[in-house]
């Protein structure tokens, strides 16, 4: 077992609760977002606002399969990174999956100022909020 992935909805804490995991095992961490971002050369935002959402998380599993030739690690996954089952299946194989909840007052108000950064909640936060945990809450009960 190679990695220790976090994941979870936006807002749980994956990123600020990995580092800290990280630091006390002496691995190291790894936030998928900002790896996509670098790849990508400009923001998750500005990805999906110029590229898509389906380009994005095609990049996403790019950056994931090549975490396969790192050694141990934690590793934050976006909220919607274990959508696709061929994402889901890799992290199963190589590591193990921690899930990350929270109370929906919680993530709406971590989120509240932070909708730039995320764009599958801007607008009206609380209804995409709602749909957004609605959505993916399949994939979340398989790790509960």
């Amino acid at each position: 077992m190679n990695h220790i992935f976090l994941y979870g909805p936006p807002g749980t804490g994956k990123s600020t609760i990995g580092k800290i995991i990280a630091r006390n095992l002496k691995l190291p961490f790894i936030d998928l977002d900002r790896v996509i971002e670098i790849n990508a050369g400009m923001s998750i935002s500005q990805t999906i606002n110029q590229q898509g959402e389906s380009a994005f998380r095609d990049m996403e599993t790019f950056a994931l399969k090549n975490l396969v030739n790192e050694n141990k690690s934690i590793v934050a996954l976006g909220g919607g990174t274990l959508l696709r089952n061929e994402n889901r299946a890799f992290a199963e194989e190589n590591g193990k999956i921690i899930l990350f909840v929270a109370k929906f007052s919680t993530l709406f108000e971590r989120l509240q100022n932070k909708t730039d950064r995320r764009p599958l909640l801007a607008g009206d936060l609380q209804s995409k909020l709602t749909a957004l945990l609605e959505s993916r809450k399949n994939i979340t009960n398989l790790f509960l």
